[in-house]
């Protein structure tokens, strides 16, 4: 999903299908745009249950808190953390596992 403000493309959205009703999102925003985020958030988030999806899940790095209080204030729960599960600059860092299911949002 292309998120676009006017001409411009402000970042993109996609879903990566983990189950007959489960999808992955990931994103990402050019830094002028993040302000305006959530907007495109709750879009994406209406598009995959529309599809029929009763479940999105996301991750991200623990230190990454811009991205955790984006997730938590779409309404995304954490559901878990994978240690060690991602390389940055050289270290290993844990991951947080988020996840909304369909009866939470509708």
């Amino acid at each position: 999903m292309k998120c676009a403000e006017g001409d411009e493309i402000a970042g993109i959205i996609c879903f990566v299908k983990t189950g007959v009703y489960s999808c992955e999102g990931h994103y990402a925003f050019l830094p002028k745009y993040w302000g305006k985020t959530l907007k495109y958030g709750r879009e994406a988030i209406e598009w995959a249950f529309k599809q029929g999806y009763r479940k999105i899940t996301g991750k991200t790095p623990i230190d990454n808190k811009p991205a955790i209080a984006w997730a938590k204030r779409l309404g995304f729960e954490i559901e878990g953390i994978n240690r060690e599960s991602i390389m940055i600059n050289g270290e290993m860092i844990d991951q947080i596992y988020f996840g909304l299911r369909w009866s939470q949002w509708a």
